[in-house]
């Protein structure tokens, strides 16, 4: 319900705070980005500008949108960079050396996407022939919950066939743009870098609530094990104080 997803999305926002202080810079950066111009985000300060892509080249981007950043890396990246870390930074130059040729990244998105598509389409057909089978038992007290649970399945999996159909799709539209030339490596380029700019944003921003929620615990579990330490140390002194002198005969 609306009143669900608006409660869930007052608890997320919880988790990103803003000051006073960030609220002006957030109107700063409104204002550059508007005008094309590049300016830090309040929360990690990591220089961020708005991807600027040509009308010509609008739909190739769309299509692109259609896959998460990481899927994106695993088709048209080579394995020399994919081995790196993922938030490392990697200039412009080095990435576009690291493309794949385009149409064989293509093929390769096209493909994991379509066996996708096929593993979503056999369970969809899996449980709406296991619901048909169990229709009957909506009747029985007992087994009344068998049919709502598959059901619900059948939901799932009627997003999950949308959702890989339309992906489908779209890698099927990638291929035409790569053998037309229109996805060009250079397009890729800019949108890995700025697909990766965003993770490293998001990834900053939780790695420093984390940092911050776990810095006075770490402290504290840091001062007791320098204490264990100081009487583990007191504690020997003690045992060759106590020990007798040696008598030799």
């Amino acid at each position: 319900s609306a009143f669900a997803a608006s409660f869930i999305a007052f608890l997320i926002k919880r988790h990103y705070p803003l000051q006073d202080d960030q609220l002006g810079h957030m109107q700063a950066g409104i204002v550059e980005h508007k005008l094309g111009r590049e300016y830090p985000d309040p929360v990690t300060q990591l220089m961020y500008r708005p991807l600027d892509i040509p009308e010509d080249q609008q739909e190739v981007f769309w299509m692109l949108d259609h896959f998460r950043w990481q899927r994106l890396r695993e088709a048209f990246v080579t394995e020399q960079l994919l081995e790196t870390d993922p938030m490392k930074s990697n200039t412009p130059e080095e990435m576009a050396r690291n493309i794949v040729d385009v149409r064989h990244g293509t093929e390769q998105l096209a493909t994991r996407v379509f066996v996708q598509f096929g593993c979503s389409l056999l369970g969809f057909l899996g449980f709406v022939g296991a619901l048909a089978g169990t229709a009957y038992l909506v009747n029985n007290s007992s087994l009344a919950w068998l049919p709502t649970i598959i059901a619900v399945f059948v939901g799932v999996f009627l997003v999950l066939v949308l959702t890989s159909f339309l992906r489908l799709r779209a890698s099927m539209r990638l291929k035409v743009f790569a053998n037309s030339g229109e996805l060009t490596p250079q397009l890729l380029t800019k949108v890995l870098a700025h697909r990766q700019l965003l993770a490293k944003v998001g990834y900053k921003r939780s790695t420093s609530m984390l940092t911050h929620a776990n810095g006075p615990a770490e402290e504290d579990n840091q001062e007791e094990e320098a204490e264990d330490e100081a009487g583990d140390e007191d504690d020997d002194e003690d045992e060759e104080e106590e020990l007798p002198p040696l008598v030799s005969v």
